[in-house]
């Protein structure tokens, strides 16, 4: 079955390749898989070639994950209920101009097309551009940048800066990070350090350390609840409804990511019991045509995780959150 994986996952790159007349083999890919409530890295890849030794993409290449910051930015503004909720209209009818730094910054939907007002769900489910910049401009850059931190990103190792284009993903991580802070989110808000080391034993099978971490609650289960309905809903009816032909009925909680010139494609998602994140792109940085995150990363996600024993995600709603029909 792992050979049958890899090979699926070669063909997928070659495939991506071939239909975008990029030299065979230019693409690089990585992905990270995880168990949820044991925060245990279940897989790791680091490169095309599964079993190539050398430089791991999954834990030192640091690139923008684009529309994969997006919940994080909705997450911080559903932490304000009397503002926010899932229903909440959001401005995507007039575009965006802001100074910055003696510049103009004029962002557009993936689209290039204007949507009016619509509800905040949809706007993350159909990942609009606009919309997330205004929700984060008036919830605070360091507010979101703080939830970053908050959910499981090293601030120390990774200085993320408080900036507009940050609200679209100008922020560098590599997989291992991103797979960090969506595994939060999967374990119902609390954050659990990720690790590979269960237990270290001397030659006799004799256990002389074992790597126990308390679970830390990083977000309620208010705002938790309804950020997992929500990347639910991007998997049901979004930018990642395609990942339904792959895994049927298991119910996924997901996000695409492209970012700029589509040199990097992300998918990040979770089950009930797994979370992983997967990255395609160029070790030159280069562009690839129209290398979204749908059509590099999701399949490649899917792939991998299609032949585990997958779970469908069981949150129940929290007393505070009440559910309302929406015309």
């Amino acid at each position: 079955a792992k050979e049958h994986e890899e090979q699926t996952e070669i063909n997928t790159r070659s495939r991506i390749e071939k239909d975008r007349g990029l030299t065979p083999d230019i693409l690089q890919g990585s992905i990270v898989i995880t168990k949820n409530n044991t925060g245990e890295i279940a897989a790791i890849v680091g490169d095309r070639k599964v079993r190539q030794a050398g430089f791991n993409r999954a834990l030192n290449t640091n690139r923008p994950i684009g529309s994969l910051v997006k919940p994080f930015v909705y997450l911080r503004a559903l932490e304000e209920p009397s503002r926010y909720s899932l229903a909440t209209p959001l401005n995507d009818e007039a575009p965006i101009e802001l100074s910055i730094g003696g510049k103009v910054w004029s962002p557009n939907n993936y689209d290039r097309r204007l949507h009016g007002w619509v509800p905040l769900i949809t706007a993350l489910s159909k990942s609009y551009n606009l919309p997330v910049i205004r929700v984060g401009m008036d919830i605070g850059l360091e507010n979101v940048i703080d939830t970053l931190y908050r959910l499981g990103v090293d601030p120390i190792k990774y200085n993320l800066p408080p900036v507009p284009a940050s609200l679209l993903g100008s922020v560098d991580l590599p997989p291992i990070e991103v797979a960090q802070i969506y595994s939060t989110i999967a374990n119902q808000g609390y954050y659990m350090p990720l690790r590979s080391i269960r237990e270290v034993t001397d030659s006799n099978s004799k256990m002389i350390a074992q790597a126990d971490t308390d679970p830390i609650q990083a977000i309620d289960p208010g705002p938790n609840y309804l950020i997992t309905q929500a990347l639910m809903d991007v998997v049901n009816q979004g930018t990642a409804g395609s990942l339904r032909s792959h895994i049927g009925n298991i119910k996924a909680a997901a996000k695409t990511g492209t970012t700029n010139d589509y040199r990097d494609s992300w998918f990040a998602g979770f089950t009930g019991n797994y979370t992983a994140v997967s990255w395609v792109g160029r070790d030159d940085n280069k562009p690839i045509r129209r290398l979204t995150g749908t059509a590099g990363a999701l399949p490649i996600w899917a792939n991998a995780m299609k032949n585990l024993p997958l779970e469908s995600i069981s949150i129940e709603r929290p007393s505070d959150v009440v559910e309302v029909a929406v015309d």
